[in-house]
Parts: structure tokens; sequence; C-alpha cells
């Protein structure tokens, strides 16, 4: 199919584009208005890169903080984490969240939606302090600071009993030199010990602090000023691309089931025969069925002549059917007119009406209808006594006559062939 045949089917097809175009961004407008609208806040964390090894010798993890995120992405999406969400904000159901990890850093971020744009910022925010309090429990360094602490809290209880026994003792009994040694000796473990645990607590400290991997909130939510959903954009888009799709798949579909015909070359392709000439659609309503001999269907009426005397001097033909599928498409208009320009160059012709359904020529020459070709085929009327001249004196015409349901049945071919006409051509 070339670009002129595409542009004139479409042009055959423009409302059925045009109405499937109208109604599917209409389609989308109406959508895009209706949706309800969806925010999305975001927050993001932190997890530092996890350290290895003591005070003086630290190596980076990388392996283990990789699978220590994937742990936390795991552990956001829990029932239980959701359920604290619920508790939080007071809602009958937890909104709609996503926990990704930022590609090449070590950044979570939580984004929640919601049709209501602070709740999504509450939301997110919540979920991340959550998050921050699941990572401080899963700590191992906090669980050793915090198992020491309560040690060093039971040797100062042990300590502070041993010296009011020690002062006790030396106030009541101080000759008893064996009980103070052994209490004071007492005392100065307690001590060692205590200072030893004060060492370790502290260095649990400083390694705590260079193994951290807890979360921490590097970016709060805020309430978003605009949703994500619906995209206005985006929708139209697709109802511009879908529209246009459609409305080209409906025209072409209307085209392939269409059997009508409508150009000189299907006609050539359907009936594998040459196209004598094409008559324009006149302008102006006329009225009467002769066109004006200088306008431009009667330059297309004296065309379709030279090519029928072209044909006539080629072969013997005494005469033309001029007949069409349908009503209403020209018959009438085509015959008065050739008989009317054939007449101009001296051309003998009778002009026949043949459908006796409802005949139309002898409205169109000004003759009656009473007497004609039925009349004729009875064997009521010799031919010649039938025939009789309009308004154009030149053309004799034969009206169809008076005719009853089962002439009118007869085909055109077989009343013609009845005939002996007299002129040299019979229309």
């Amino acid at each position: 199919m070339q670009l002129r045949d595409f542009l004139i089917i479409l042009n055959r097809r423009k409302w059925i584009f045009i109405a499937t175009f109208v109604t599917t961004m209409l389609i989308a407008v109406v959508g895009t208005l209706f949706i309800t609208p969806i925010y999305e806040a975001s927050s993001k964390l932190r997890v530092p890169t996890a350290a290895r090894g003591s005070i003086d010798w630290v190596d980076n993890d990388l392996t283990y903080t990789d699978r220590l995120m994937n742990t936390y992405l795991s552990v956001a999406n829990t029932g239980p984490v959701k359920e604290q969400l619920i508790a939080q904000l007071g809602l009958d159901k937890a909104p709609e969240y996503s926990v990704e990890i930022l590609a090449n850093t070590e950044l979570m971020q939580i984004s929640v939606q919601d049709a209501d744009p602070t709740i999504a910022m509450l939301a997110a925010n919540a979920l991340a302090q959550i998050m921050v309090g699941e990572s401080e429990s899963m700590s191992s360094g906090r669980a050793a600071r915090e198992t020491l602490t309560a040690q060093i809290s039971e040797i100062e209880s042990d300590l502070n009993s041993a010296r009011a026994e020690y002062d006790q003792l030396f106030a009541e009994a101080p000759q008893d030199t064996d009980k103070l040694i052994a209490v004071n000796r007492t005392i100065e473990i307690k001590r060692g010990v205590y200072a030893d645990l004060l060492a370790n607590l502290e260095k649990s400290r400083v390694l705590e602090t260079m193994q951290s991997n807890t979360l921490s909130i590097i970016e709060p939510a805020v309430a978003p000023d605009a949703p994500i959903s619906p995209n206005a954009l985006l929708n139209l888009g697709i109802g511009l691309l879908l529209g246009m799709i459609g409305g080209l798949g409906l025209s072409f579909l209307t085209e392939s089931l269409d059997t009508k015909i409508y150009s000189e070359n299907q006609v050539e392709s359907v009936t594998e025969a040459t196209v004598l000439g094409t008559i324009p659609r006149a302008r102006k309503q006329r009225k009467t069925s002769f066109v004006d001999t200088e306008s431009p269907e009667g330059e297309a009426f004296r065309r379709l002549r030279t090519n029928v005397l072209t044909i006539i001097r080629e072969q013997p033909l005494r005469s033309l059917m001029i007949t069409s599928a349908h009503e209403l498409e020209g018959k009438t208009s085509v015959i008065s007119n050739l008989a009317l320009v054939l007449s101009h160059v001296g051309v003998n012709i009778v002009v026949v009406d043949c459908n006796l359904r409802k005949p139309m020529l002898h409205e169109v020459f000004g003759v009656s209808n009473y007497i004609g070709l039925s009349n004729v085929l009875r064997k009521q009327l010799p031919l010649e006594r039938a025939i009789q001249y309009g308004v154009l004196p030149g053309i004799p015409v034969l009206t169809s006559g008076m005719v009853d349901d089962k002439m009118a049945l007869a085909g055109p071919a077989s009343l013609t062939s009845k005939l002996s006409p007299h002129p040299a051509e019979l229309l």
C-alpha cells in the first residue's frame, strides 16, 4: 500500500478515526480525574560498613555489611514491624510501603504510599525509628556492654559491702588483725576485678563504636507536595497513542470489511474491465438532470462520449445499458446527459427506460408514461408509435409504460432483446 492509498482510506474513514481517538482521550482524561491521588514520602537510613578486629587492628567487612542490609530489608517486611507501625500511628492497617537498598551506597530508603500525604510522612518516619530500634536490639556490642555494666554494678555493691564490713570490724574489734587483713584482702580483690571490668567496658564501648552497624536516620521524610499517581501526562500520552492506534486499526478494519467500490482502480480490479469515464459529484443541486455543458460535469460527459464512440467504431455495439447496484446512484443522470452529448455529434439514438419498478426518464424528458416499452412487449402498439419526443426534440424516448408486477420482474436484457431498434444505437 502506497502513502496515497493510506491517506485516501484515512480520509474516507476519518469519522471512525476521530470518534475512536476522541473516545479514548475522554476515557484517559476522565479516568485520570477520578483516580484517587497517591502520595509518597521517603526516609533514608545509613548502615555503616561493619569492622572486625581489635583496637590495634581493624578491617572493614563489606560482605557482612551486604548480608546485614539484606537482613534489615527482610526485617522491615515482617509482621511485628508492621504491628508496631499500626500501633504507633493508630491505623486499622499498615499503609503500603517498600524498602530498598540504594546501589553502591550504605543507604536504605523507606518509601510509604498513601492517599494522605501527612500519613505517608508520619509512617515513613515511624518505620525508620522502628528499624533503628530493631537494629540496636540486634547489636552484639550492645549486649556485651549491658552484661559488663550489670557485672560492674554487682561488684560495686560487693565492694561497698566489704568496705562497710571492714569499717565496722575496725571500729568494734581493732585488735582482731586476722579478720581485718582478710576483709582488706577481699576489698583489694574486688577492687581489682572492678578495675578490670571498667577497662573491659571501655574497650567494649570503643569496639562498639568502631564496629557499629546499627541503623541511623540521615534524612527524615517530609510531607510530599504532589502525588506520584495518577501521572496526568503519562495517562494522556498513553491515551493519545492508544487513540491513534485504535482509530487507525478500526479504520482499516472497516475498510477491509467494506464491499463497496470507491475508486477506478477498484472497479477495474473487480470487473476486469476498462473504466470508460468518471463523472464528478455535482457541487450544486441542479433543477434538472441535465448538466451545464460548460461545467466540469459537462466536460466529463464529453470525455465519456469520446470513449463510447471509440468502442462503437471498434466493435459492432448497438445497445448500451446503464445500470447500478443501488438506487440514487445516478443512472438517470448518466443516460440523459450521455444521450444529450451523443446527439450533439449527430449519433442516432433512442433512450429506453427499462426500469419497470421506478421509471424516471419520462419525467426528465417531459413525456407521458402512459404508453411505452410495456405496450410494445405486450404487442399493444408498434414500436414507432410508442416512441415519443420531449424537451429535447432530437432525442427519441421510449418510456417504460404502465407495468404490472409480473413484467416488473423481467430483466433489462430480456426486454431489450425483443426490440429491433431502427437507429444505429440504443441506450
